[in-house]
């Protein structure tokens, strides 16, 4: 008999049942396609309040006025500055 016919919840099987369901998911359908970036002029003060305000950990910085990616920070590097 298995712990899942038993009832119970074993924390393997669901780490590895969990683990399955992400890899196998297409980036498509987990991406942000509205991407929110910072230039190099960005002041960290910016960068995190945009972070706050949207509710994300990092943000890929730009070229100014293109989207060429030079980098990304993050709220650890904003913390830590």
């Amino acid at each position: 008999m298995s712990s899942e016919s038993r009832g119970e919840v074993n924390p393997l099987e669901t780490s590895l049942r969990l683990q399955e369901l992400v890899y196998g998911l297409e980036i498509r359908k987990v991406m942000t396609s509205e991407v929110i970036t910072v230039s190099r002029q960005t002041s960290m003060r910016e960068a995190q309040a945009l972070m706050k305000q949207n509710a994300i950990t990092g943000l890929p910085v730009t070229v100014a006025g293109s989207q060429k990616v030079v980098g990304m920070v993050s709220m650890n590097d904003v913390m830590n500055a």
